[in-house]
């Protein structure tokens, strides 16, 4: 009868290689960090082009194209669609969002709560009734309708 082992936890180690690769030897292996020495090709370009690997606006890639190439705003957003078309996509549905937001926030402005569409039929009932002015129907709707007029003040 063999016993299992527990398996042996290395410690305190110094290692002079270390090899990923696609199919380990042992599955339960995990590596928590390492570091690389191999940049990608855009990376390299970027480096040589002397700008940063990355902006998190396009704002920021903006005033950088500005300051790097020493041009206006129009141009260096212009090299800006070129080189970082993700940010202009994103700055894009940034902008749409906030259009659709305000469209909104204007049409809720633009709706009459519905106590105030039913005092001013109260009104215009009063109007056509007596065939007065809009303010003296105004004042007998108020006197004749007290609760629709209580809700349009408070609406």
């Amino acid at each position: 009868m063999t016993q299992e082992r527990r398996p042996a936890r290395l410690r305190a180690i110094k290692l002079y290689e270390l090899s990923l690769v696609d199919a380990p030897a042992n599955p339960h292996a995990r590596v928590t960090l390492f570091k690389r020495d191999v940049r990608t090709e855009k990376e390299e370009t970027m480096l040589q082009k002397n700008e940063p690997l990355g902006f998190d606006t396009l704002d920021d890639a903006v005033e950088h194209l500005q300051n790097t190439l020493k041009c206006g705003r129009t141009q260096a957003m212009s090299r800006a669609a070129e080189r970082f078309p993700t940010l202009v996509a994103k700055f894009n549905d940034e902008g749409r969002e906030i259009a659709r937001r305000a469209a909104e926030d204007l049409a809720k402005s633009r709706t009459r709560p519905g106590a105030v569409e039913d005092f001013e039929r109260c009104v215009d009932e009063v109007a056509k009734r007596d065939g007065c002015t809009r303010t003296a129907a105004m004042r007998r709707a108020a006197e004749e309708y007290p609760g629709a007029f209580a809700a349009y003040r408070s609406a």
